[in-house]
């Protein structure tokens, strides 16, 4: 990320780095390492079966703070079937019910709705990472 400095002497602004804070650096390793251990843990294409170009996608937004870090709501896709499932919400949703149940999808998608306040936010992404990298 860039942020704008103070106005140089030709009346230009310098760009200087900003230095990420300790929750952003924090998000970033936890969604590093869950994106790690799904492309570990699936190995292939969860639709297509392909080895190659691999994504953690994530079943419900990975906004959601509730499920960001959740394995059960990641899962891999090459990007091409990751491209094609964001083009089509409506065929993602049907491959997903058909793939975990409709009460499965139901329950994931109902904790993904679950509002997280961000004092908690700190604290689910020190569990995602104690959680993942104690299996490596």
């Amino acid at each position: 990320m860039i942020r704008r400095s103070a106005v140089t002497r030709r009346g230009t602004r310098a760009l200087a780095p900003v230095r990420r804070t300790d929750l952003g650096s924090l998000i970033a390793r936890a969604t590093t390492a869950i994106g790690r251990f799904v492309i570990l843990r699936d190995e292939r294409c969860q639709s297509c079966g392909v080895e190659i170009n691999l994504d953690p996608a994530h079943i419900f937004t990975s906004k959601r703070h509730a499920t960001k870090w959740d394995p059960e709501n990641i899962l891999a896709l090459c990007r091409g079937c990751h491209d094609g499932f964001g083009r089509d919400p409506i065929g993602w949703k049907a491959w997903l019910i058909r793939r975990m149940g409709e009460e499965k999808y139901e329950a994931l998608r109902l904790k993904s709705l679950r509002p997280v306040p961000s004092w908690e936010v700190k604290q689910l992404a020190r569990d995602a990472i104690e959680m993942l990298e104690g299996r490596s």
